[in-house]
């Protein structure tokens, strides 16, 4: 069964997702023949948008000034780094930060051969310190940089490098965020048109998306599908060629015109190829739609059940998004609704399994389940052995049984609060497995928090923050960090594993954390009542003084 994988490149990551591939791609190719791969696919690498030097310096905050006339250019990253023998660590397109610790300001030989070095390594632009090793930019280094063509701007003592950084970080997760939105939307129209309307309505679609002539072929050299519905005679000459070696996925020029051929997997002596003839270059969101358009037509000719699944990693891809950015896109909001009721409410309904294997079938049967009553699915793995799915009902131990079968008995559910899926944060749906790991086997439940409410009396209080004061106070005015351990150890029941992933450490590490608390503070960690008064002074806000 083919999959296809939504690209969609987020500006945060709190958590790897399963569905997403947080890069674009790009097709390799020379200006003047094919760039061919040899694994059966157009070679795809990555790529990053380049931004302006006039956008730079235009940011206020930085007061940077560019020196000369080169004022103008594009960059794609900023590097700081006092090298001045090679420029071999220098990537292309950089913006390469100095404070010229090593730099004569009166050797132009010297200097002279450091910016060559810099213009054969592809930089983009250097940025000269001053005001602590040199008060002034050497005026060697404004002639050698004039003369290379190399923009200089001078940074004042007053802008950190680090400053730069982030604020060119900052721009390329705004880009990416809103590019993210543009391939949702555009991969959700080519879902849709493939689902409704199949092979046909997926090529017409595409032809429209990326401007280019789109066509499908068969190893036979019959043409399945194109749009035009005419194809020209160019897209038949590349279906031909391609037929001819053997359906080799390639990318190349020909009468000025890009074209991309894509072998499809073949199913028993018979395969698919599909043509695009762009009169253009093809910017990163149109590239993008012609890998998710290849991925769907392979499902739609070869397995269209699994359209559905195409789908659901759509949803997914919409929950992960939005819970990295809650800012959310009309996108976004299309699919996350159709998970929601007609108030727009979700139930997070958490299930564990034994293991990531099991995890991964008992999310295949739910699919099924849900697929046959036409219900659409939105999920997010938190872990290996479990995951979250927006369902509009809790789910009780009837459903589970018949979603699941005698399967169920092996699995751990518990539903969330009612709320709107709006309201969802990451950290909460992430808690929820977590509750639901400490389950016994085959429990079906529902959580409702609740808090301690008669810890909340003033006597009470009292003594729970004396308490606290007495045995946790230590602890968290030396080490934070062990305080953090032992909570996270209480809060997942006492597993290592588990606890050691939320806190993104290995489970020996945190061991060692716990041991370390024992014996140092003497907490009473392996004694169940100990654990149970810990909670709950935990549990309270850390009393000051």
């Amino acid at each position: 069964m083919a999959v296809v994988s939504v690209l969609i490149p987020p500006s945060r990551q709190p958590t790897p997702c399963p569905y997403l591939i947080h890069n674009l791609y790009t097709v390799s190719m020379s200006d003047g023949v094919g760039a061919e791969t040899r694994g059966g696919s157009v070679e795809w690498h990555d790529t990053t948008e380049l931004l302006d030097l006039a956008w730079l310096y235009g940011i206020r905050a930085l007061q940077l000034s560019p020196i000369g006339d080169l004022k103008q250019g594009k960059f794609g990253s900023v590097q700081a780094s006092e090298i001045v023998e090679t420029a071999e660590f220098f990537r292309p397109h950089s913006v390469i930060l100095t404070l010229g610790l090593r730099i004569d300001p009166f050797d132009e030989q010297a200097i002279g051969e450091y910016v060559e070095r810099l213009s054969q390594a592809e930089v983009a632009a250097l940025g000269f310190g001053t005001g602590l090793h040199h008060s002034d930019v050497p005026p060697a280094l404004k002639k050698a940089c004039a003369a290379a063509g190399l923009p200089l701007f001078e940074v004042p003592r007053k802008t950190p490098f680090a400053l730069i950084s982030k604020v060119v970080g900052g721009e390329h997760a705004r880009l990416q965020a809103a590019t993210a939105n543009e391939i949702l939307e555009a991969a959700e129209g080519l879902n849709r048109a493939a689902w409704n309307g199949g092979v046909d309505a997926l090529v017409g679609r595409t032809h429209n998306a990326v401007g280019a002539d789109v066509l499908i072929g068969d190893s036979s050299g019959r043409v399945i599908s194109s749009a035009p519905a005419q194809p020209t005679e160019r897209a038949l000459k590349a279906l031909r060629l391609a037929i001819t070696d053997g359906g080799r996925s390639r990318a190349y020029r020909a009468e000025n015109r890009m074209i991309i051929v894509q072998r499809m997997r073949a199913l028993g002596g018979k395969y698919y190829v599909a043509v695009v003839d762009s009169p253009h270059a093809l910017p990163p969101l149109s590239r993008s739609a012609i890998k998710h358009f290849v991925g769907l037509a392979e499902i739609v000719l070869r397995d269209p059940p699994a359209l559905r699944s195409a789908e659901t990693q759509l949803r997914g891809a919409a929950l992960e998004l939005f819970l990295s950015d809650p800012t959310t896109e009309p996108a976004v909001e299309r699919l996350l609704d159709g998970a929601a009721d007609a108030d727009g409410m979700v139930v997070p309904v958490a299930i564990v399994a034994a293991n990531k294997a099991a995890s991964s079938r008992a999310l295949t049967r739910l699919d099924e389940g849900l697929g046959l009553g036409q219900q659409p699915l939105a999920y997010m793995r938190t872990a290996p052995d479990g995951f979250v799915f927006l369902s509009r009902t809790p789910m009780t131990g009837e459903v589970a049984s018949e979603l699941f079968g005698s399967f169920a008995t092996r699995l751990r559910v518990l539903s969330g609060r009612r709320s709107p899926w709006r309201d969802l944060t990451s950290d909460e749906l992430t808690y929820l497995v977590d509750r639901a790991r400490a389950l016994p086997p085959g429990t079906v439940d529902e959580y409702v928090p609740r808090r301690l409410d008669w810890a909340e009396e003033e006597t009470v209080h009292t003594a729970l923050s004396r308490r606290y004061r007495e045995v946790l106070a230590p602890l968290a005015e030396d080490d934070p960090a062990l305080l953090e351990a032992v909570q996270a150890f209480l809060l997942h029941g006492c597993e290592f594993r588990a606890a050691a992933e939320s806190l993104g450490v290995h489970r020996h590490t945190l061991k060692a954390r716990i041991d370390r608390a024992e014996q140092r503070y003497g907490l009473p960690l392996d004694d169940p009542l100990g654990r149970a008064e810990l909670l709950v002074l935990l549990s309270i806000d850390a009393p000051e003084g």
